[in-house]
């Protein structure tokens, strides 16, 4: 989960519609409605996060996970554990990346003080 202290929380978004801002193909639409908040990495993601799965060094790691949402490759559908619901895409990191961008946006920083120490001038080039 991003930093609350850097981005604002978007969400939560329907599987589907993740799905469909991705270019994902939902494995069973039946999962569609399912909320996310969330995006985390296999080992920490829970019911309410989405990830990824992109390298079979990692199949443990998607078998245990809790993720309530999973983008994979085609050829790992089968991998997937019970109840996730799977988005195949032939890209999952970049899928991943794109639901994060609609799940969270960087906070805006403004500093009510100067950014410069008092005593620095600066000169117009």
């Amino acid at each position: 989960m991003p930093d609350a202290r850097f981005f604002e929380t978007l969400g939560p978004v329907s599987v589907a519609d993740l799905a469909a801002l991705s270019g994902a193909r939902l494995a069973d639409a039946g999962l569609g409605d399912r909320l996310i908040g969330g995006v985390a990495p296999l080992d920490g993601a829970t019911v309410t996060d989405i990830t990824f799965f992109s390298d079979r060094k990692r199949l443990a790691a998607l078998t245990a996970s809790s993720a309530g949402a999973c983008f994979l490759r085609p050829d790992s559908e089968c991998d997937a554990p019970a109840g996730c619901a799977v988005l195949i895409t032939a890209h999952p990191q970049a899928a991943w990346a794109a639901a994060a961008n609609r799940l969270f946006a960087p906070r805006l920083h403004v500093s009510a003080t100067a950014a410069l120490h008092p005593d620095i001038e600066m000169e117009k080039g």
